[in-house]
């Protein structure tokens, strides 16, 4: 049986990974990613070129989805993966050096409590999903629940669905767009 094709969205890509992982094994996909760090472009675009997926995996330099604020992209993403800065800025600074000496603080810091970035994927992902697309997202320890009331709270989103570490924390949400009605 044939996989479907599918437009995927990886924001806050840093070095690609999320993306290239869905690109190399779901081979009708087509996966645009975006980072705001033009340091984690130019390495998203080397791992890029490295598996060969020039044909379906693009990288542009962007605020979150503002790369995409067109209508090649307005409601036509079935998947929207996102691995978002989510410490809060007091304790990107108190990170174990082992952590944070080996990325930009850009990729930690999720403002004063940890979820500004989030809020805005939240707000900004209904505009690109198709009906019934899926936004994916990792959250900080201990923000989940609060994440969650946030998206049940917009009306934009069913299926909300965390996902738990081995510890039994919030680690991961998943939630599928709304039907607009017509």
């Amino acid at each position: 049986m044939r996989k479907q094709s599918a437009t995927v969205i990886d924001v806050c890509c840093g070095s690609g990974n999320l993306g290239l992982a869905i690109a190399y094994f779901n081979p009708e996909t087509i996966v645009f990613e975006t980072d705001l760090s033009f340091d984690a472009v130019e390495l998203a675009q080397e791992n890029i070129k490295h598996l060969n997926l020039e044909k379906r995996v693009k990288v542009e330099q962007g605020d979150l989805l503002s790369s995409f604020e067109n209508e090649e992209f307005y409601n036509k993403i079935e998947l929207i993966v996102c691995n978002p800065p989510y410490i809060s800025t007091s304790k990107v600074t108190k990170m174990p050096a082992e952590i944070s000496s080996n990325e930009p603080v850009l990729a930690f810091d999720g403002g004063m409590m940890g979820f500004k970035i989030i809020q805005k994927l939240i707000s900004d992902s209904p505009r690109f999903l198709k009906n019934s697309g899926w936004l994916i997202f990792e959250v900080g320890l201990g923000q989940g629940s609060f994440i969650i009331q946030l998206m049940e709270r917009s009306n934009h989103y069913t299926n909300i669905t965390p996902i738990n570490d081995n510890l039994g924390n919030i680690r991961v949400i998943k939630a599928q767009k709304t039907r607009e009605t017509q």
